[in-house]
């Protein structure tokens, strides 16, 4: 039977809901991969996706360096490019996703 989820090791994903954060980092587990989307003008890089690292990523899979990736509250694509295309060529249906909602302003940290 193929697997249609691969969730992230609990310690990858806790590490961005530490309160000092604030709430900047929202952790949601398995997330529908075509919710994903990808606009490159988002991307701190502007790089294409080698698919020898996509490829590197499925043949040498290690459940303990699967980190989720970052999208924004729209579920634009941050970061994970190579993580996501692997997750497709691996027909995975969910991800674990971190979703970014940038710096938050003085009033939504005191609530």
């Amino acid at each position: 039977m193929k697997k249609t989820y691969i969730p992230s090791p609990e310690y990858l994903t806790s590490m961005y809901a530490k309160p000092e954060f604030n709430g900047r980092w929202v952790i949601m587990p398995k997330v529908p991969i075509d919710k994903i989307k990808v606009d490159k003008a988002l991307f701190s890089h502007q790089n294409e996706i080698n698919w020898a690292d996509v490829i590197f990523i499925i043949e040498n899979f290690e459940i303990g360096a699967w980190f989720p990736i970052m999208v924004n509250p729209d579920f634009f694509l941050l970061d994970g490019q190579h993580r996501l295309a692997a997750a497709q060529k691996m027909k995975l249906k969910y991800l674990d996703v971190v979703v970014d909602n940038g710096e938050q302003s003085a009033t939504q940290k005191d609530r």
